[in-house]
C-alpha cells in the first residue's frame, strides 16, 4: 500500500472506523514504513489533545470582532471590491463608463449598417445582372423569330 493512501486513512484508522481488512493492510504497512509510523504518532498526539480539550466555545463578542476583521480584510485586499467601489460608489467614473459604452454601441451599430448596406448593393447588382440576361434572351428570341420570318418570306 502506498504511503499517500495510508496518510488519507490514518484518521479513520485511529478512530477504528475502517474495515478489518483495511486495518490489517495499514498495520502491515506501518511495520515496514518509518515515515507512516511517525505520521501516525504525530496524528495520535494531535487527536488526543483535541479529544481532551473538547469543543471550544467562543463568546458573541469574539465572533463579532472576528467577522469585522474578516470584512475589513476583504475590503482592503480584494481587487473586485475596490473595483466595485471605484465604479459604483465613486460617481466620478460613471460618466466615463457611460460614454465608453455609448461609443462601443455606436461603432457596432454603424459597422452593422455598413455591412447591410453593402449586402443590399450587391443584391441590387445581382438583380440588374439577371434582368440583363433576361433582356439578352429576349433579344436572341427576336433574332430567331426574324430569321424564321425571313425564311418563310423567301420560302427556303
Amino acid at each position: 500500500m502506498k504511503c499517500q493512501k495510508i496518510g488519507q486513512d490514518l484518521v479513520a484508522y485511529y478512530y477504528k472506523e475502517l474495515e478489518p481488512a483495511e486495518s490489517n493492510m495499514i498495520e502491515e504497512h506501518l511495520k515496514t514504513c518509518q515515515l507512516c509510523r511517525q505520521a501516525l504518532a504525530e496524528l495520535e498526539k494531535t487527536l488526543a489533545l483535541i479529544d481532551q480539550k473538547g469543543e471550544v466555545t467562543r463568546s458573541e463578542e469574539f465572533w463579532e470582532a472576528y467577522t469585522d476583521k474578516v470584512y475589513r480584510k476583504i475590503e482592503e485586499d480584494s481587487f473586485l471590491v475596490r473595483l466595485y467601489r471605484d465604479i459604483f460608489i465613486q460617481p466620478k467614473l460613471a460618466p466615463v463608463l457611460a460614454t465608453s459604452l455609448l461609443l462601443i454601441c455606436l461603432v457596432i451599430s454603424s459597422s452593422l449598417y455598413l455591412v447591410n448596406k453593402n449586402k443590399r448593393y450587391e443584391e441590387l447588382q445581382l438583380a440588374q445582372g439577371i434582368e440583363l440576361f433576361e433582356d439578352y434572351e429576349v433579344i436572341q428570341d427576336l433574332d430567331v423569330i426574324n430569321q424564321v420570318d425571313f425564311l418563310r418570306e423567301t420560302n427556303i
